[in-house]
Formats: C-alpha cells, sequence, structure tokens
C-alpha cells in the first residue's frame, strides 16, 4: 500500500509574490500562521493517538519514532521532537496554578502610617512584623 504522495499542497502559494499588494500579503502571512497552528494542533494530536493506541507496534514498526521516521519522511531527530512535544512536561503547572500559590505563600506586610508636618501628605512606612508586634513603629 502506497501511502505517500507526490501531489502539491492544495493551497500551495502560486508564483506572483512580487505583484502582490502589502494588504494582501499581510494577510497572506496572518491566515498562513493561523494554518500552520491548527494544522501543528492536529499532528501533535494524532501523534500522541498514535503513542496511546501503540499503533507503531500493529502496524509492524519498532516504535513510534520508526513509524514517524518510514511514513512521514522525517528524521529520527524530528519524530522524537514530535513525540516529545505530544507529552505533557512532568510536574509542570499553568500558570493560573502558580499565581494561586505564589498568593497563599507571600503574607502581606503591615502598614504604620506615620503622619508628616502639617500640609504635606502622610507617606505609608512599611514596618518589620516583629517591630509592629512590639509596639514600635520605627
Amino acid at each position: 500500500m502506497n501511502i505517500h504522495s507526490t501531489a502539491l499542497a492544495p493551497d500551495a502559494p502560486a508564483p506572483g509574490w512580487p505583484e502582490l499588494a502589502d494588504v494582501d500579503l499581510l494577510r497572506t502571512l496572518v491566515e498562513t500562521e493561523r494554518r500552520r497552528r491548527r494544522l501543528d494542533a492536529a499532528m501533535r494530536a494524532a501523534v500522541a493517538e498514535a503513542e496511546r493506541r501503540g499503533l507503531a507496534a500493529d502496524t509492524g514498526y519498532r516504535d513510534t519514532v520508526e513509524l514517524l521516521t518510514d511514513l512521514l519522511r522525517i528524521s529520527t531527530h524530528e519524530a522524537r521532537r514530535r513525540i516529545e512535544y505530544t507529552a505533557p512536561p512532568a510536574g509542570s503547572r499553568s500558570r493560573k496554578v502558580w499565581r494561586v500559590l505564589w498568593r497563599q505563600q507571600v503574607e502581606p506586610q503591615p502598614v504604620a502610617v506615620t503622619p508628616v508636618r502639617s500640609g504635606h501628605a502622610a507617606r505609608p512606612k512599611v514596618q518589620r512584623p516583629e517591630l509592629i508586634s512590639a509596639g514600635r513603629t520605627h
């Protein structure tokens, strides 16, 4: 069964880039990036599913690296990179979780306001907690 295709990609750019208006070139850049990201996400999902199913062993390959190398005609290094890219990083946490954890660890510092001479605004002074609890303000 031949699964390799030599056909051109369906939306391959035609010659004529120099004649393209600036606004059209900008639109092309944005649209191409949007499509590339969507295709990357699809590739990550497909590789992850192939790994999950053990598809390589079921189709006669030693491992998923060999399957991707042969099927997609990519280097071994690239195949490994794609497989690693599909796996979530060990011990990673989302930014939201880190923010919550950070807020729990950081205690607000007590602030003592000492008025300055009349006519001037009072400036807050951050006091060390042990001085405030001892009743000292300086």
